[in-house]
């Protein structure tokens, strides 16, 4: 693989009263009208940084009530702490009819130069081992297009249940507008479960009710990849996680707690998973 021009479709625009609405690559497989979580983590990245210029966004945790739609929302951002070093912050995401779709708070430090520092080395692979692949995606019933047609993926092995390692690059969020840096990994990010799923969605569904993702280094290019896996208990809980990082090595994690059901006897799945040669 190799460095090559962000595709061109964002996954959101900006209509004339403010509201932001979802292209084709915004949609996720669930509901015709939903946004993915991916570009929504995105967006909310975006409106944090947008109010607090002077620092760096370091951490956002972001929690789903309902589907975000595509077609129209606002996002408010509420500062709860602006110190000397550090910030705080909280992001609300509303619907047209004024419901809460989501939530976010984040964290915000300088970024400065304190010299050379010994840290832990972690060994992550490079891009050029890679090869192109096509997403393990969601065939949803609504037939529409969706996030997983509009990204571009890379993987050193073959995709399979259980842990993987797989590189994204996306479109932007906004045209015209490039993304930073945080902005930029969160699609990826909000893969950890479907990634690293241990079974199929036919025989238990794993639905992420939050999102956290930490950075300590920003990435150097548009391919981020990610080291992720997921640990799944009876109880119905799971834990998915992503080491996140680029060719220059660890830029920061991505967790998700995993809501676990197996789907009943009678019921009937309005999708189905891909196979690896479609």
């Amino acid at each position: 693989m190799t460095e090559a021009e962000t595709p061109k479709t964002p996954f959101f625009y900006i209509d004339d009263d403010g509201w932001i609405l979802g292209n084709d690559g915004a949609r996720g497989p669930w509901t015709e009208n939903g946004c993915h979580g991916g570009p929504v983590a995105g967006i909310l990245a975006r409106a944090a940084e947008q109010a607090v210029p002077d620092k760096q966004l370091v951490r956002i945790t972001i929690d789903l009530f309902r589907p975000v739609p595509l077609s129209g929302f606002k996002i408010g951002y509420s500062s709860t702490h602006d110190g000397r070093n550090i910030s705080r912050g909280s992001v609300e995401l509303r619907d047209k009819k004024d419901l809460l779709c989501a939530t976010a708070s984040s964290l915000f430090m300088p970024y400065g130069d304190i010299g050379s520092i010994k840290t832990t080395t972690i060994d992550t692979p490079k891009l050029s081992t890679a090869s192109a692949f096509s997403f393990p995606k969601i065939i949803a019933s609504h037939g529409r297009p969706t996030f997983a047609d509009h990204v571009e993926l890379a993987s050193k092995d073959e995709f399979k249940n259980g842990p993987n390692t797989i590189w994204m690059k996306t479109p932007r969020l906004i045209a015209d507008e490039r993304p930073s840096g945080f902005q930029s990994m969160c699609p990826l990010a909000d893969c950890c479960n479907g990634f690293s799923r241990n079974e199929e969605v036919q025989s238990v569904s794993f639905i992420n009710p939050d999102l956290n993702i930490q950075l300590h280094r920003l990435p150097v290019s548009d391919w981020i990849g990610a080291q992720f896996s997921s640990q799944w208990e009876k109880t119905g809980v799971g834990l998915a996680t992503a080491l996140l990082f680029d060719d220059e090595g660890p830029i920061g994690a991505a967790q998700q707690i995993i809501f676990l059901r197996r789907p009943s006897k009678t019921s009937r799945a309005p999708y189905e998973i891909n196979s690896k040669d479609s």
